[in-house]
């Protein structure tokens, strides 16, 4: 298997976690989005475990629309990397940006376009948005790293 085949297969299995991700119901993520916020509050809040759970439920539900724009950034700046890592291999650094950053755009226009058939979900523009800016730092940081750690290989 090729270094490029290898690469491909884990940008595959990344856009089919997101796909996935996008296909649960509006309340099945809702609860997931949730659980994120529990565990983040047992951890954070100070006296969070001995509070009363109608106040626990309003902090959680306080923080679940962060939560949710968080996993979009994250889901497609780890694509944008993946995508980046892939397309470096063949295309120059310039044109993989530029290709990667595209293609994370359009995947995530698509995967919005696809909540139209889920029920519970919405598309929304600001989505598509915040995945392509996700994208744009997942690539550049990549971009960056791999830099550094050719220089320093360079001077090794």
């Amino acid at each position: 298997m090729t270094k490029f085949s290898l690469r491909l297969i884990l940008v595959l299995m990344w856009v089919i976690f997101i796909f996935s991700m996008s296909a649960f119901k509006g309340d099945e993520s809702s609860e997931m989005s949730q659980g994120v916020g529990y565990v983040i509050c047992e951890m954070t809040v100070k006296n969070f475990d001995t509070m009363p759970k109608e106040e626990q439920r309003k902090i959680v539900k306080s923080i679940e629309h962060p939560i949710r724009k968080t996993a979009h950034f994250t889901e497609y700046a780890v694509l944008g990397a993946l995508l980046y890592f892939t397309l470096k291999y063949y295309k120059q650094n310039n044109t993989a940006v530029i290709l990667s950053w595209i293609g994370c755009t359009l995947y995530a226009a698509s995967d919005e376009f696809h909540q139209i058939f889920v029920s519970g979900r919405t598309p929304q523009f600001t989505d598509i948005c915040i995945d392509s800016a996700g994208a744009f730092i997942g690539i550049i940081f990549l971009g960056c790293l791999l830099k550094m750690f050719k220089k320093i290989k360079a001077n090794c």
